[in-house]
């Protein structure tokens, strides 16, 4: 995750333990909006690490785990303490934390959730890095802090107390003043910009 409930609380300057569990729920849902609104998955586009295989399959368990038969991921370059993110499969497209890493396993962080999926030779995974900059923790315990706030457990588009007036976007509810902060990490591509660039690192290994 981009952030630990632990540092979303620091962040904030929360001191009790009273929504802990809302800001655990919180934080992979304003993740998937940090990732739509900006384009960016923070991917490390290298041709140095990554693994592409019909070899992938998952398991959801305790831990869950993403299993190479073909035993590649060490020597792929992967590590444990890492992020990753997977393209391509049936169910799993997403970002986890990274664990430990064996030859034959990526085995993810105690939170993170895998749906079952066996070895399909016709389905090609992606496995990518991912590293997240410090600065946009801040950015995503704010747009968390949002939703702590009682008076925005209701989703508006517009709000106006006396000469001050907020306007809201849709799908998040947001401030334009949080979303601002998310300017920096936006990545304006196109669909065949990304193609290429996918193409180029693929094609290395």
């Amino acid at each position: 995750m981009i952030v630990t409930v632990s540092e979303v609380k620091s962040l904030l300057q929360i001191v009790d333990s009273s929504k802990d569990t809302f800001i655990a729920s919180m934080i992979p849902i304003v993740q998937d909006f940090v990732f739509t609104y900006t384009n960016n998955y923070f991917e490390i586009l290298t041709d140095k690490v990554y693994r592409e295989s019909n070899s992938i399959s998952f398991v959801n368990g305790s831990p869950s785990k993403i299993n190479d038969s073909q035993n590649k991921f060490i020597s792929a370059g992967f590590v444990p303490g890492i992020h990753t993110r997977v393209q391509g499969s049936k169910f799993n497209d997403g970002v986890y934390k990274v664990a430990a890493v064996e030859a034959g396993s990526l085995i993810l962080s105690a939170e993170e959730e895998l749906t079952n999926e066996s070895v399909d030779s016709e389905v090609v995974t992606l496995i990518t890095v991912v590293k997240f900059p410090k600065g946009i923790k801040l950015p995503v315990a704010k747009l968390i802090g949002f939703h702590l706030d009682p008076k925005n457990a209701k989703g508006v588009q517009s709000e106006s107390l006396g000469d001050h007036s907020i306007s809201f976007q849709s799908g998040g509810n947001y401030p334009q003043s949080l979303l601002n902060d998310l300017i920096p990490y936006r990545r304006m591509i196109t669909l065949g910009d990304s193609k290429k660039r996918m193409y180029s690192i693929t094609n290395k290994r």
